[in-house]
């Protein structure tokens, strides 16, 4: 559904980070917050017509800065939020 040939980057089979880096970018085409995506926002993001990516050029592993990010938006309840978008 969001990589072109349907897998993941090459050794990074069931990685959170590349979950995160999904949701990441999900999160920024639809303009729905990054703790509301979900299969069905996924399913949207097709829907809309946004290209697949390659795994591979895509990818890469998230910097100190990206991390931190990451581990904000995980730690910084905003898995409480109220869902803006149904």
């Amino acid at each position: 559904m969001f990589f072109a040939d349907g897998k993941g980057p090459e050794g990074e089979e069931g990685s959170t980070q590349v979950m995160h880096q999904i949701k990441d970018q999900v999160s920024k085409n639809l303009g729905v917050p990054w703790h509301q995506i979900d299969p069905k926002q996924l399913k949207k993001w097709e829907d809309q017509g946004f290209a697949e990516v390659d795994a591979d050029k895509w990818w890469h592993r998230p910097n100190q800065v990206e991390r931190d990010r990451f581990m904000k938006m995980l730690l910084g309840g905003a898995s409480l939020r109220k869902d803006l978008y149904p």
